[in-house]
C-alpha cells in the first residue's frame, strides 16, 4: 500500500514542497517496516504514511485530511463511496474463490467486519485516490453536489449515477489486475506458500 502511495505521489511531474517532504517521510516509514515485529507498530507506520500521503495527494483542494466514515467534507464522502465500491468488488471476487471474508490476517476478526476484504483492498485504494483527484481537477466532483445532514456531507440522490460512473470506471479498467491478484493469493494460500511468494500489486 505504501509503495503504491509513493508511486502515486511520484507521478506528479512538478512536485510541490509538501509532496517532496511527503516522499521523504513515506520512504523513511517504508524502510522501517523491515524491523517491525509487532502489529501495532506496523499499523502505526501505516497510519503515519497515510497522513502524509493524503495531505500531499489532495493538494488540489482545501480539506482537513482523511477521516473515514465521518464524512466531514465532500472529499471524505467521495472517498468513502469509492472505497465502498472497490470493497464490494473485491469481496465478491474473494467469495467466488471460496474465502471466508470475515477471517483476516492483518485486520483482526471483529464483529460484522469482513477483515480479509479489508486486508486485500489496501494496495488497490490508490486506484480510487487517483481517480478522485483527477475528477476534482475536471470539476466532476463539486461541493454543491452534496447536502449536509447532521454535520455529514451526503451526495444528492440525483447525482448518484454520475458519481457511480466515474468511480466504477477505474475499477473496471483494472479488473484483470485485481482478479489476477486474488487468483494468485488463492493459489498461494492453498499451497501454503511463504509470505514472500504471495502476490504484490504495483501501481
Amino acid at each position: 500500500k505504501i509503495e503504491n502511495q509513493i508511486s502515486e505521489i511520484n507521478s506528479n511531474r512538478n512536485k510541490y514542497l509538501l509532496q517532496v517532504e511527503c516522499l521523504e517521510k513515506m520512504n523513511c516509514y517504508l524502510q522501517k517496516l523491515d524491523g517491525v515485529s509487532q502489529l501495532q507498530e506496523l499499523m502505526g507506520y501505516e497510519g503515519l504514511a497515510a497522513k502524509a500521503y493524503f495531505a500531499a495527494h489532495f493538494n488540489n483542494v482545501v480539506w482537513k485530511g482523511r477521516k473515514p466514515r465521518i464524512k466531514s467534507d465532500y472529499v471524505n464522502s467521495v472517498l468513502d463511496i469509492g472505497y465502498t465500491m472497490l470493497f464490494s468488488y473485491i469481496d465478491a471476487l474473494l467469495m467466488c474463490f471460496g474465502f471466508d471474508t470475515y477471517c483476516g490476517f492483518l485486520h483482526k476478526q471483529f464483529y460484522m467486519r469482513k477483515s480479509l476484504t479489508c486486508d486485500i483492498i489496501e494496495p488497490f485504494r490508490v486506484i480510487i485516490d487517483h481517480e478522485i483527484k483527477k475528477a476534482i481537477n475536471l470539476r466532476q466532483i463539486k461541493q454543491e453536489d452534496f447536502i449536509v445532514i447532521n454535520n455529514q456531507f451526503r451526495l444528492k440522490y440525483v447525482e448518484n449515477p454520475k458519481y457511480i460512473k466515474f468511480l466504477m470506471s477505474p475499477i473496471i479498467e483494472n479488473k484483470e489486475e485485481i482478479f489476477e491478484y486474488v487468483q494468485q493469493f488463492y493459489r498461494s494460500f492453498m499451497k501454503g506458500n511463504s509470505i514472500t511468494e504471495y502476490p504484490r500489486y504495483r501501481w
